[in-house]
């Protein structure tokens, strides 16, 4: 699974009050179904996988998200509702483009995920740091181009 959190714009759907608050929940509910049902599926479309691995790119995320707490507030209660389903079932991760707002962000987060946070692997943005780390554990022909994967790779775009 791959999330350009860095292009989500939390804090606008939390000022719009109730209604934006319900939609972005909503989309976050389905993300998390999503994830649930591709457990029934391996890549290779035999058998079952218990477990996912999540690339999170955090490119162009700003402090401007961190400076409501209403916002701060909202993600963790949205990211507090992930919690059982990484814990059971996330292999691995990657944070990728990671920047000061980022990283502050991960450090609010460390409380409630910090087992989690041993199975994920934080880079900054020098995609020269972070192409080879994913490309020695992620087949090609499972990942986008922009990720060093092949362009021929069957997508499943959601949202």
């Amino acid at each position: 699974w791959i999330c350009d959190v860095g292009k989500w714009n939390v804090r606008k759907h939390v000022e719009q009050g109730h209604d934006g608050k319900l939609a972005l929940a909503k989309y976050l509910s389905q993300a998390v179904q999503n994830i649930r049902k591709s457990y029934n599926v391996n890549a290779t479309g035999c058998g079952t996988s218990e477990q996912f691995v999540i690339i999170m790119d955090m490119d162009n995320f700003d402090y401007w998200q961190l400076l409501s707490a209403e916002t701060v507030e909202f993600t963790l209660r949205m990211l507090g509702g992930l919690f059982p389903v990484l814990v059971r079932a996330l292999h691995s991760g990657y944070i990728i483009n990671t920047n000061a707002a980022a990283e502050s962000l991960i450090n609010i987060v460390k409380p409630i995920f910090g087992s989690i946070l041993e199975r994920v692997d934080v880079y900054g943005n020098y995609k020269s740091a972070w192409l080879p780390k994913l490309l020695k554990r992620l087949p090609r022909d499972q990942l986008p181009p922009k990720y060093g994967g092949s362009k021929n790779v069957p997508l499943k775009v959601f949202g």
